[in-house]
């Protein structure tokens, strides 16, 4: 019996698998070239420029502007994901028509990534008091000083270049915190520096932004208070993707995968304008090809809704944010929004009863609530999107809250209110609430100091330890 099985061994290792190996072998070869064969036949990832490009920014008379950008900017590489270029003449004049107007003489302006100066141009025919150029691509660097030495005396001297990356800031002040490094340092060095309540902006800057971790920062900056706005209040003239600007901007009514705790920290920190429109392929790098594409996801999908353009939108920091929440209770008030907005589905009066028992009586019947005659203006209804941002309430109560309601189902402002009745209730300085937050802050504190400090262990510029929205238990 055992030679029997030896015998068919060797006839089966002889005769089947010296055929089927070779098969196996040739099929994966097969793969790899079908593989090769369509990336060859992609037209974003062909020659640089591609056909495409050439006839759209002749079409325009910009087609000087292929000559002095690298080829992999062309290319739509990867490492471009965090930086765009202003490529067309007409789409500067748009952007600088809104940077500039009503701008007092002596304001400080702000470039980012002003790359081939496409933009840098129509601003210097502007009166203004200084311009700064932050530029993070040293390919750059010789045009734009050969630009700034062509001009008047007189204008060049106001003009300053310095080759950093300003929109990490969020990478920036997360690598500062492991090794106690000055990054953030020598990025804000020579921008002016104005007190929160004084009258006006200490700067006006401008960029085209494509991913949330610049806003997380934002947020983030506010606050704890530092990176950016230890300077002051600064005034941002920001181009984003329709999908982002949804997601800042949004209403209430537009659903769990938009309205999140970013979207109502943003609009209480910051008040924002819609400006107009902007050509998508007036920036560099391009798309890329998604005709091909499977989609996979629902938020796959709606990233592909108005690719086609670019929203030109004014950011800045609401001058009122601490006469409706003092500078101490920020933290707090984060806290409480990534707490209770991890679910829109959480009930308001069980998720508070858990940080004080029998609160629910309180918010049932609230002596202090008055109706709110507030009407929600500026709203794009088909999208449901603000326009332009709302002033804050002070004592916005949520209307008649009752043992189902949600917090999916309050704006912005009237969480803020729901905040600021909480921490004044007597039970809130002995309640877990504060117990609470010192353990996250105790480990983020220590997930910092133990975390690699190389680009690898970031996502996409915000490192996983530090979103709070992914880490809140």
């Amino acid at each position: 019996m055992h030679s029997n099985y030896l015998a068919l061994k060797h006839l089966l290792r002889e005769h089947v698998f010296k055929v089927s190996y070779p098969r196996t072998l040739c099929t994966k070869v097969a793969v790899k070239e079908r593989k090769k064969k369509v990336r060859v036949k992609d037209p974003v990832l062909g020659e640089c420029p591609s056909q495409e490009q050439t006839n759209y920014f002749q079409s325009s008379n910009n087609h000087r502007i292929l000559e002095s950008v690298p080829p992999t900017l062309l290319k739509c590489d990867s490492r471009y994901k965090e930086r765009y270029y202003v490529a067309s003449t007409e789409c500067a004049k748009v952007i600088c028509g809104h940077l500039t107007d009503a701008m007092p003489q002596d304001t400080f302006l702000t470039e980012i990534n002003p790359g081939p100066g496409t933009l840098t141009r129509e601003i210097v025919r502007k009166k203004f008091g200084s311009l700064m150029l932050i530029e993070k691509d040293a390919f750059f660097e010789p045009g734009l000083k050969q630009l700034i030495a062509s001009l008047d005396s007189s204008v060049s001297k106001q003009i300053r270049f310095k080759l950093d990356d300003f929109n990490a800031q969020g990478r920036y002040s997360y690598l500062d915190s492991i090794d106690e490094g000055n990054r953030m340092k020598k990025l804000l060095d020579g921008l002016p520096r104005k007190q929160w309540e004084d009258e006006g902006t200490n700067l006006r800057l401008f960029s085209a932004v494509d991913t949330m971790a610049f806003f997380k920062s934002l947020i983030n900056g506010i606050q704890h208070q530092k990176d950016l706005f230890t300077l002051g209040r600064c005034e941002m003239y920001l181009a984003v993707p329709p999908l982002i600007y949804k997601q800042l901007t949004c209403t209430k009514e537009a659903g769990y995968k938009f309205y999140r705790s970013g979207t109502v920290l943003f609009q209480l920190f910051f008040e924002h304008e819609f400006l107009t429109k902007l050509k998508r392929r007036d920036f560099l790098p391009w798309p890329p090809n998604s005709v091909a594409r499977k989609i996979k996801t629902q938020f796959t999908e709606m990233k592909g809704i108005g690719t086609e353009e670019w929203y030109l939108m004014r950011v800045i920091p609401r001058k009122d944010l601490f006469d409706n929440c003092l500078v101490d209770n920020l933290n707090l008030l984060s806290f409480f929004v990534y707490q209770h907005l991890i679910s829109r589905k959480n009930r308001i009066i069980p998720a508070l009863e858990r940080w004080i028992p029998t609160c629910g009586t309180r918010l049932i019947l609230h002596h202090n609530y008055t109706p709110s005659n507030r009407i929600q203006a500026n709203v794009d209804e088909q999208s449901a999107v603000q326009l332009k941002s709302s002033p804050l309430k002070k004592n916005d109560f949520p209307p008649r809250i009752n043992i189902y309601t949600e917090f999916g189902e309050l704006t912005p402002s009237q969480i803020l209110a729901l905040f600021n009745e909480f921490i004044n209730w007597p039970e809130f300085q002995q309640s877990p609430f504060l117990q609470a937050l010192e353990q996250y802050s105790v480990k983020q504190r220590f997930v910092r100091s133990n975390h690699s400090a190389g680009e690898d262990a970031l996502d996409d510029g915000f490192p996983e330890s530090e979103d709070p929205e992914r880490n809140v238990t």
